[in-house]
């Protein structure tokens, strides 16, 4: 028994403001992905502004207006839908504002980013081979840096970072202020990401703060 529990008679941990990760895992996204893949690649060998010899490339930002996508924005929206449940949010509507889609190459990287103007963010594994890069999201609370104790051991409660290894047909959503990057694709093969952005319609916010979008 150790000394504290010999004064304390009762000990609880209180988690004040916590950082939330939504995790999904898509039915049947095998078949799905392959279909995905053709049309990916079919709109890259067709899109001159982008050169994939520079180590990466990105569609536009309007894949959530095509056909060929609307099963996974479909997903998008049920994942959002669950989310903003989750939370208790107010709002008359939510919509997406912009989807696109990564391929990145080997070697190829995401520096520390996050998406403005939007309230949630999302992102789906289409191609996701092993060594092809974490998704890392950091510690939004910027004082906490301060002083960083070495550690025994890293956990949840002392890390600063916090990563996700991508896997095939997971989807995951997170606040657009949420500050991530995405680790170096070490794999020969490629990694293929779709990303999103969600924002919600209508009156929202506090009374000393509303604002309509």
């Amino acid at each position: 028994m150790t000394q504290a529990a010999n004064i304390f008679a009762k000990r609880e941990i209180a988690q004040f403001f916590p950082t939330c990760l939504w995790t999904h895992e898509l039915r049947g996204h095998a078949a799905l992905n392959d279909r995905l893949v053709k049309e990916l690649h079919a709109l890259r060998d067709v899109d001159k502004e982008h050169d994939p010899r520079d180590g990466a490339w990105q569609s536009g930002t309007n894949l959530h207006q095509m056909e060929a996508f609307r099963p996974l924005t479909q997903a998008f929206a049920a994942a959002t839908a669950g989310v903003l449940d989750f939370l208790k949010s107010r709002y008359e509507r939510f919509d997406v504002t912009s989807c696109w889609a990564n391929i990145n190459y080997r070697g190829e990287s995401a520096r520390v980013h996050t998406h403005p103007n939007n309230f949630l963010s999302g992102v789906y594994y289409v191609r996701a081979p092993k060594n092809c890069g974490d998704i890392v999201f950091q510690d939004p609370r910027r004082q906490a840096v301060v002083l960083i104790p070495s550690v025994s051991e890293w956990t949840p409660y002392n890390a600063s970072t916090n990563s996700i290894t991508p896997q095939e047909g997971s989807l995951l959503l997170f606040h657009s202020w949420f500050q991530h990057m995405v680790e170096a694709n070490r794999s020969e093969e490629e990694r293929i990401s779709i990303a999103f952005n969600v924002m919600l319609r209508g009156s929202v916010g506090h009374t000393s703060g509303r604002a309509v979008f």
